[in-house]
């Protein structure tokens, strides 16, 4: 009676453990919890990520997902800002929503996460990352872009290396650069609000320093203009591209037209940053999932199509771009700048944004 009574409890509690999948995800320490996890997903309907990434970014990564885990069916969307309140109309209806969500707002993110709606999932890769790549519980770096300046080859014969030397450029001759320069325009694109603030961030950095520039620049809402406009003469410079940028500017024909170089007195980089949502109503594929973009194979696939991978054991050769280790080594560790999620850095952007609007001046 004994021996019975105590099969029927292992059995209970084996049972208990496969109902108990989801709860097990939150940490998933073991091998045998993480085994778990992977089960359960086999039973979830698929994956929806919602990303402000072209559907293409994935390409590599969708190879990977389909040799690791064959059974995970992942849609992508390409969105921008509409995708959070879409995901708070849909998870307050109850109805399907992003399992998770990639994208490079801080302030978005921060707001996200004061809301509740980040699961605090613990990433079995996390002692693979640095610290600044996982800022907060449950938000983690898929790709840590450093940000980039570009020229136009034949306009300008002593290249920049900084936001110093642009501003010395539109100090230097103030009639032939007005209008030359080119960036975000911070008082309508986050993005460029980010750039800037982040920027700001860096040793010895002002507004100062950047009031030179704003004289001659024509912000644009976009990098794909700015950058055609730079390959036709339009534009002389432009700065705060993100790295993905740098896929078109690698082709030939363009490569022969424009230049680029990051920013030595203190480059912004930008954390495309990932997160499984509350909402999630494919929990444990989010979190296997997630697993697999942090992991070194995860970051090689995206890497492929013009993500910067950031692990320290994600090797340069064979990768058509940069890794932020090659960057690093080029510019100087000291010179990377990365995203702030501080409340009180974030409260800021109103005013960066105000000042923008004074010192760049359509």
């Amino acid at each position: 009676m004994k021996q019975r009574l105590q099969k029927t409890v292992l059995l209970a509690a084996a049972a208990f453990a496969i109902v108990s999948a989801p709860a097990l995800a939150q940490t998933a320490t073991s091998a045998a919890d993480y085994q778990a996890v992977i089960e359960a997903s086999k039973s979830e309907n698929g994956l929806l990520v919602y990303s402000n990434l072209p559907v293409s970014t994935w390409t590599e990564f969708r190879k990977l997902l389909s040799q690791t885990y064959p059974w995970v069916k992942m849609e992508t969307t390409d969105m921008g800002a509409e995708m959070w309140e879409r995901y708070f109309a849909e998870s307050g209806a109850g109805t399907r929503t992003a399992d998770l969500i990639s994208t490079v707002a801080p302030d978005r993110y921060a707001n996200f996460i004061d809301r509740g709606e980040v699961n605090p999932y613990v990433s079995r890769e996390i002692d693979s990352l640095p610290k600044w790549s996982r800022p907060e519980p449950g938000l983690y770096t898929i790709s840590a872009s450093p940000a980039i300046l570009v020229f136009n080859r034949a306009q300008v014969k002593n290249p920049p290396k900084s936001i110093r030397d642009i501003a010395e450029l539109a100090k230097a001759d103030p009639k032939g650069m007005n209008g030359k320069i080119s960036t975000y325009d911070a008082t309508t694109n986050s993005f460029g609000t980010a750039m800037f603030a982040t920027w700001l961030l860096g040793e010895g950095n002002s507004w100062d320093i950047l009031a030179p520039i704003g004289a001659a620049t024509r912000p644009e809402q976009g990098a794909g203009v700015q950058r055609e406009k730079v390959m036709t003469g339009e534009y002389n410079v432009a700065f705060f591209f993100n790295s993905v940028s740098l896929v078109p500017l690698e082709r030939p024909e363009v490569k022969k037209l424009v230049g680029w170089d990051y920013l030595a007195d203190g480059t912004p980089v930008t954390l495309q940053n990932i997160v499984v949502t509350k909402a999630a109503k494919s929990p444990n594929t989010a979190k296997i999932v997630l697993d697999l973009m942090l992991s070194r194979e995860g970051q090689i696939a995206l890497a492929k199509v013009g993500l910067t991978p950031y692990r320290d054991d994600v090797p340069q050769d064979g990768l058509p771009y940069p890794t932020l280790k090659t960057a690093a080594q080029k510019i100087g560790e000291k010179n990377l700048i990365y995203s702030n999620y501080d409340r009180s850095k974030l409260a800021e952007w109103p005013a960066i944004v105000a000042k923008f609007a004074t010192l760049f001046k359509k």
